[in-house]
C-alpha cells in the first residue's frame, strides 16, 4: 500500500507555511520586499495559499503545499539559505518539533496498513501498562467488527466497560505511551542506564534523514518537492526508525505485554466470543447468552475479569513507581 502520513505531512506543511509566512513579514518590514508579487508573481494565488495554510488538508491545486517549480523562487526571494531550510527549517527549529512530530509519525504508522514497523511500534507502546491494559479491549472490540459481528457489547458490559470511556482511556493512554517511549532511558552494555534517550536517537536519525541530497528534490528524473514527502516518510519509518526500535525490544515479556496477553486470555475464555469466533448468528447468540449455563458462570467470569482488571492496575502503579523517566514524558502531550 502506498505511503500516506497524512497527519505528519500536515504538521510539517504547517510549519513550512509558517516559516514563509514569518520570512514575508520580517523582509517586508525591512523594505526588501513589499508584497506577494515578489516572491512568486508567476502564480499570486498560490502564494497566497501557502502562506494562509491553517494545517488541514492542502486545497487540490497545491495538493502539497509547495509545488517544485515554485521552490527556487521562494528560496532566493524569501532569502533562505536553501531548500533544505525552506522544507524543514534549521537545525535548532527541528530540535523544536522533534517531540511533535515524533507523536504525529507514530500515529500515522499505528493508523496506518499492518506491517512490520507497525507491529514493531505497537510492541513497544504496550510495555506502558495502561495502554497494554485499555488497547487489549480495544483491539478486541476492533477484531469483532471485522468479522461482522457485535458480540464486543456484552463483552463490555461483562468487563464493566463503556464503549465511549474505553475509546478516551485508549487515546489517553496512548498519548502517555508514546511520550513514555520518546523520553525512554536508553542503557549502556552492562544494561545501566545513561542519559540519552530514544527521543535523542530519533532526533538525529532525522536530522540526518531531512540533510540528505535531494531528499525532497529531483529524484529518479521528477521535479517533486512536498510531494515525495510521504514516500520519504514510508522510508524513514522502514530504513531508520525500524532498526531504532528494534534496539530497544524486550527480550522477554514486559510488564505491559503480560497484562494484553492476560486481558485476551480473559476474553477468550467467553463462550459468546468463542461464538463469535465460530460463526454464530445473532439469534443463535442471544438464545445462548440466556441459557441457564452461561447465566450459571457470569459471576465466576466477572471474578476472574475483575481479578485480572486489578491485577493490570496493581503492575500499572508498579511500574509508574519503577519508571526512572516518568516525570519527564507524562503530560508532554
Amino acid at each position: 500500500m502506498r505511503d500516506t502520513f497524512e497527519k505528519t505531512c500536515r504538521h510539517l506543511f504547517q510549519l513550512t507555511a509558517t516559516r514563509v509566512r514569518e520570512r514575508k513579514a520580517y523582509l517586508k518590514e525591512k523594505g526588501v520586499i513589499k508584497g506577494d508579487s515578489d516572491i512568486y508573481a508567476e502564480e499570486l494565488p498560490l502564494v497566497s495559499r501557502i502562506i494562509n495554510f491553517d494545517g488541514t488538508t492542502c486545497p487540490k491545486n497545491n495538493k502539497y503545499l509547495i509545488p517544485f517549480r515554485a521552490v527556487s523562487s521562494f528560496v532566493e526571494n524569501l532569502q533562505f539559505v536553501d531548500d533544505h531550510e525552506l522544507f524543514w527549517g534549521g537545525d535548532e527549529e527541528i530540535k523544536r518539533y522533534a517531540n511533535e512530530l515524533f507523536f504525529n509519525m507514530t500515529i500515522d504508522i499505528l493508523n496506518g496498513d499492518k506491517n512490520e514497523v507497525r507491529t514493531a511500534l505497537y510492541e513497544l507502546l504496550i510495555e506502558y501498562v495502561p495502554y497494554a491494559k485499555w488497547s487489549a479491549y480495544s483491539d478486541i472490540c476492533a477484531l469483532d467488527r471485522e468479522r461482522g459481528f457485535a458480540y464486543y457489547e456484552p463483552m463490555l458490559s461483562l468487563c464493566g466497560l463503556d464503549e465511549d470511556e474505553l475509546i478516551r482511556d485508549v487515546t489517553i493512554a496512548e498519548k502517555e505511551a508514546i511520550a513514555r517511549l520518546f523520553s525512554k532511558q536508553k542503557k549502556d552494555s552492562q544494561g545501566v542506564r545513561i542519559k540519552r534517550t530514544f527521543g535523542d536517537d530519533f532526533l538525529d536519525a532525522f536530522l540526518t534523514f531531512s540533510r540528505e541530497k535531494e531528499l525532497l528534490g529531483k529524484r529518479r528524473g521528477a521535479n517533486k518537492g512536498f510531494k515525495s514527502l510521504p514516500t520519504r516518510l514510508g522510508e524513514f519509518a522502514r530504513e531508520r526508525f525500524l532498526p531504532m526500535m528494534k534496539q530497544i525490544m524486550p527480550k522477554g515479556n514486559s510488564l505491559g505485554k503480560r497484562v494484553h496477553t492476560l486481558i485476551l486470555e480473559d476474553v477468550s475464555q467467553l463462550d459468546f466470543w468463542n461464538m463469535a469466533g465460530g460463526g454464530a448468528s445473532p439469534e443463535e447468540q442471544e438464545e445462548h447468552c440466556i441459557s441457564s449455563r452461561l447465566i450459571g458462570e457470569l459471576d465466576i467470569l466477572r471474578a476472574r475479569i475483575t481479578a485480572s482488571q486489578n491485577y493490570a492496575d496493581a503492575l500499572g502503579k508498579y511500574q509508574a513507581d519503577m519508571d526512572a523517566s516518568s516525570d519527564k514524558w507524562q503530560g508532554r502531550w
